[in-house]
């Protein structure tokens, strides 16, 4: 996924400028935490609102939101595309909008199944609250207390997740740390609108 850069050791290099691929240190991966219901996982409070994600964007829209922009004019299944959020106080959210079925629907007919709020893209206003009530006001003590040991540390860098599902689809919650502070939350469940290629023989020759 094109805006989906937090994910395992090699997306640590890439939205943190001081990552473990610039500096080269030593990154430790630990085991995940215990698994939670998915519909537990898929649960986030967005301005105020317990939903689930997928959310559609028409909900999104009803609780205050604007959707200011996107960068395609329509989607169908399997395709997504990344659109920006703004509340009425003016708090930012970006998501990758996608459909379940069909083709050249536009993205407010479609679903946010990806939603993220970080330091640098959003501003960081609190909008979205994940998984254990985790947002970016959230301490490290509050993470942890969640979501266990980090599932990669460079040290001044972590990320911790809970896979949802099949992990194939890299569907998770994410809480993304720099130097000791909570710099990025999403929640990812994509399956319903992602087609995972299966692999034959001739893929592997």
């Amino acid at each position: 996924m094109r805006l989906r850069k937090v994910i395992y050791a090699a997306a640590l290099a890439t939205l943190f400028v001081s990552g473990c691929a610039a500096n080269n240190k030593e990154v430790v991966e630990a085991e995940t935490s215990v698994e939670a219901p998915v519909e537990d996982l898929t649960k986030v409070t967005l301005a105020g609102n317990e939903v689930s994600v997928p959310i559609k964007v028409s909900d999104i829209v009803d609780m205050g939101f604007t959707l200011e922009s996107t960068d395609m004019e329509t989607i169908g299944f399997n395709q997504d595309c990344v659109g920006y959020f703004k509340s009425p106080d003016g708090a930012m959210l970006i998501a990758n909008i996608g459909v379940q079925e069909g083709e050249g629907l536009t993205p407010e007919e479609g679903y946010a199944f990806d939603v993220l709020e970080d330091i640098g893209n959003t501003q960081g206003d609190g909008v979205l609250s994940v998984y254990g009530g985790i947002s970016i006001s959230s301490s490290v003590e509050e993470v942890e207390a969640v979501y266990g040991e980090p599932t990669f540390n460079d040290g001044s860098d972590k990320l911790y997740y809970k896979i949802i599902g099949d992990a194939a689809y890299s569907d998770m919650v994410c809480v993304a740390v720099i130097d000791d502070k909570v710099k990025r939350v999403e929640v990812c469940n994509a399956k319903e609108f992602k087609e995972i290629p299966v692999a034959t023989p001739s893929d592997s020759e």
